[in-house]
Order: C-alpha cells, then structure tokens, then sequence
C-alpha cells in the first residue's frame, strides 16, 4: 500500500501543468429545458488532447451561484453523474458533469476501464486531473458562478482522482469524495483478484507500471488539500474498495475533514447522498429546501 508523503510543491503540481491561456473551444451540441434548470450538452478542449464530454447543468434565472464539478466512476461517464447533477442544479450551483478519458469516444485501452497497465494509465490520469482544472477555468468563466463558493464531488474512481484534485487545484473549496481509495496501485495491490488483477502482470510490466503510476497515486496528495475541505462517505460492507484502503486514504488526508460510513456496499443509500447534499450546502450555501433526491446515482 502507498502511504501519503509530504512533496515539495513543483514535484506535486509538474505533471499536471497545463495552459491556462489555451482557449476552452467549446462545442455546443444541444440545450434544453427541464423545471428550474438549463442542460447543456458539449464539449470543450483537453490540455492533452482530444475534448472532454461534458454537461453543464445550471438554474433557470439570474443570480450567484456555487460552482460543483462532477465526475464518475469506473464504467460510467457524464451520464451518470447527470441525476444528480440536476439535483444539486435545483439547489443553487452551476454543476459540471464530465466523462473521463476512457470513458470518451476513441479511448485506445479498454472502454470503461482506467486498466490498461501501460503508459497510457499515467497519460489518462493526468489528462483527467488537467480537464478538472480546465472545468474550474470554464466554471469561473461564469459571471453567475461565485468563485469563492466551488466544490468537487467523485464517486469511487471519481472520488479518488478527486483526492489527487485537492492536493494540486487551490480554487476549490470542498470535496465530496464517495466510495474512494488510494489510488490504481493501491487498488491494485491490496488483495485484488476480481477487480484488478496486477499479480497476473509479467514482472518487467508490473515494475515499470508501478514505476509510471506511483508517483501520481492520489494517496500521495490529499495530504496536501488544505483548507480545503473534506468529506469521506463510505459503506462498511464495500467490495470493491477494501475497508483498510479507505481507511489509509482518509487517514493520509489534511484537516479539515469529516468521515461517515453506512451500512452499506459500493452502492451508497439515499441516505448518504442526503448527507453529501446538506454537507455541500453547508459548505457552498445551497438551499437544501430544493433538494429533490431520487435514488438513481452511481
């Protein structure tokens, strides 16, 4: 298991450097209307790369907003993180909703899977911590967005490339990261079987692999997230992420942080999501009156 290390700031922040003079370039495809919110359906240029699928949800009217970025898990994609993207839309934020690299058109490893034990796997993971920050640069290009009022929300994949965000993006303010782990190699490492299986790699592979991807692993970082805030929401009968990789990861963070765990496997309860939403507003001034959940995120 990787455990978290204090890092001078240029070797934390270098892999991530990008541009952010590079025009946003964004491609509208489609806009629509649902009660008391915008949908926004584009794209918008990589750092890396290629462009980044996005939606961006937003209130009907004029106003301050908080800004929230979203991003999912391992097999979803924007489209899951759009439920509850509406949500959070309805309580006062613009929200960002965007697919990782290998959740895009033409991704060259696996669909729907960060694995590929190559150099792509780094390439993909700074790629999607350089399209994080281009979404904070899109959201504070915003005049409805309050730039002091922005928060991040991961689930499982999502949540730990959010915890390498925080030790690098210093404009957020909270991050809401479900279901998380330290990172690939952390996940990788700890008694995987079904799920990733490493030990199957020929050694020459693995070793070069480890060599690629531990220096960016996210338990590395989120040391580093302060002030920003914390929020670990986990379930304690979780198969996926192992208990004692959870626990490392919560225990590698900075201050200020809180943690909860559920009754509950990789699928967090409604409950869960309720007491993301009432964090968030707490943290970004939501108005939790308008907070209408339905159980369908992931």
């Amino acid at each position: 298991m990787v455990r978290s290390r204090p890092l001078a700031a240029d070797t934390l922040i270098a892999p991530f450097v990008y541009d952010r003079q590079q025009p946003l370039d964004l491609q509208i495809a489609t806009v629509r209307t649902e009660p008391g919110i915008k949908i926004y359906d584009f794209t918008y240029a990589s750092p890396s790369g290629g462009r980044v699928p996005a939606y961006l949800v937003t209130p009907v009217g004029k106003g301050s907003f908080a800004g929230i970025i979203m991003l999912h898990g391992v097999g979803g994609s924007r489209d899951s993180s759009l439920p509850l993207s509406k949500d959070l839309a309805r309580t006062g934020a613009v929200v960002l909703a965007i697919s990782a690299p290998f959740a895009r058109p033409g991704y060259a490893g696996k669909p729907g899977s960060p694995f590929t034990f190559t150099a792509l796997d780094r390439h993909s993971q700074i790629q999607i911590v350089q399209d994080l920050q281009r979404g904070v640069d899109l959201l504070l290009d915003r005049p409805e967005v309050d730039r002091q009022r922005l928060a991040f929300v991961g689930y499982s994949y999502g949540g730990s490339m959010g915890g390498l965000l925080a030790g690098i993006e210093r404009r957020i303010k909270a991050y809401g990261l479900m279901v998380s782990s330290g990172g690939s190699v952390s996940f990788c490492t700890v008694g995987r079987r079904r799920h990733c299986n490493l030990d199957d790699i020929p050694v020459a592979k693995r070793q070069q692999w480890l060599k690629l991807m531990q220096p960016i692993e996210p338990i590395r970082y989120i040391g580093q997230a302060a002030p920003a805030t914390l929020l670990f929401l986990n379930g304690l009968n979780d198969q996926v992420i192992e208990h004692d990789d959870a626990v490392a990861f919560q225990q590698a963070a900075s201050e200020p942080k809180q943690v909860k765990w559920y009754e509950a496997g990789h699928g967090l309860p409604p409950e869960a999501i309720r007491d993301l939403a009432s964090w968030l507003a707490e943290q970004v001034q939501l108005d939790m009156t308008k907070f209408n959940y339905e159980p369908a995120h992931r």
